[in-house]
């Protein structure tokens, strides 16, 4: 990729995430943190369902009801266990999911820089604090803010874009490679004429 593509992936990059960032950074904490996780997980919907073999039904149990892609948590082990994602950003979904699960469920107010939420946020940004694509992001739009909310909408700002571009990027499985029931050697070759079907011994 020469320099001028790389500039050109960074501006992109940019706009994605001001597009993000412009549609959450006014919410309340809880909705914020709602709203991001639900975004996330809605991504992740979607590049199951354009890796998978095409539904022809209306609807698909696959993602519907007790179905295997029915639940944030078990989308995000689908694309772990498809090779989709790494373990680093596995780990960072699931802690996304554990923050938006307790500020769903939270009666009273809830803020990203008390008690266990923001021990849960710091755990979350502490790996990616030495990426230079989140320091860059947090001094473009957060104006180097260093609390949780700003760290926070870092993190799932670039986790967004990611997902978004693993969607315009992946495949659907080949289908024409699945093993059937019966391969072709063991049909009958319909070709022949049908000999005398040998008994069966007797023990």
């Amino acid at each position: 990729m020469t320099s001028e593509q790389k500039e050109l992936e960074n501006l992109a990059r940019l706009r994605e995430f001001k597009a993000v960032f412009d549609e959450f950074v006014n919410e309340s904490e809880r909705a914020m943190v709602v709203l991001t996780a639900s975004r996330i997980e809605y991504l992740l919907m979607q590049i199951l369902q354009k890796i998978c073999i095409a539904n022809t039904s209306r609807s698909d149990e696959f993602f519907e009801n007790q179905g295997p892609a029915s639940t944030f948590s078990n989308r995000i082990m689908l694309l772990y266990r498809f090779g989709i994602l790494d373990r680093e950003f596995t780990n960072a979904l699931h802690q996304i999911r554990r923050i938006r699960n307790a500020f769903a469920h939270e009666h009273t107010t809830c803020s990203l820089d008390s008690g266990i939420y923001g021990d849960q946020v710091r755990s979350l940004c502490a790996p990616f604090l030495k990426y230079p694509i989140f320091l860059s992001f947090r001094e473009a739009f957060l104006k180097n803010a260093v609390t949780n909310r700003a760290h926070y909408m870092a993190v799932t700002g670039i986790m967004i874009v990611r997902l978004g571009a693993i969607f315009n990027f992946a495949e659907r499985i080949d289908h024409s490679k699945a093993w059937e029931f019966v391969s072709m050697t063991m049909k009958p070759d319909i070709t022949k004429p049908a000999g005398n079907v040998p008994a069966v011994e007797k023990a």
